[in-house]
């Protein structure tokens, strides 16, 4: 889950008072900076659309993201990511073994 809000000069704090209420939780959670770039690898299935869409909001500005690459257990996204200058890697996954797929993923270059 993902929550936006516009609070710079309280930052400190409220990272400080959701660590005590995370806790009561054992919620594991990270709170960052919209301005500071985020470097992502996004994981996608056999669809293009969830891709895309982070595609387009990343070249609106809307996301504050550098795209390192694509990481899917299908081809069919290759071409797409290649339209969009982001390196795409190949982890096929046998019906039944995704565990094993997403262990691989885990392995994919490091950019």
């Amino acid at each position: 889950m993902e929550t936006d809000f516009e609070a710079p000069e309280h930052f400190g704090e409220l990272e400080g008072r959701f660590a005590a209420l995370s806790d009561t939780f054992t919620m594991r959670w990270k709170m960052t900076r919209a301005g500071v770039l985020k470097r992502v690898a996004i994981m996608a299935s056999k669809a293009d659309h969830g891709f895309q869409e982070l595609m387009w909001r990343v070249h609106s500005g809307e996301l504050n993201a550098d795209i390192r690459m694509v990481i899917s257990n299908h081809l069919s996204l290759a071409p797409v990511a290649a339209r969009w200058g982001v390196p795409f890697h190949h982890v096929p996954v046998s019906k039944g073994h995704q565990a094993p797929g997403g262990g691989r993923a885990a392995q994919a270059p490091q950019r």
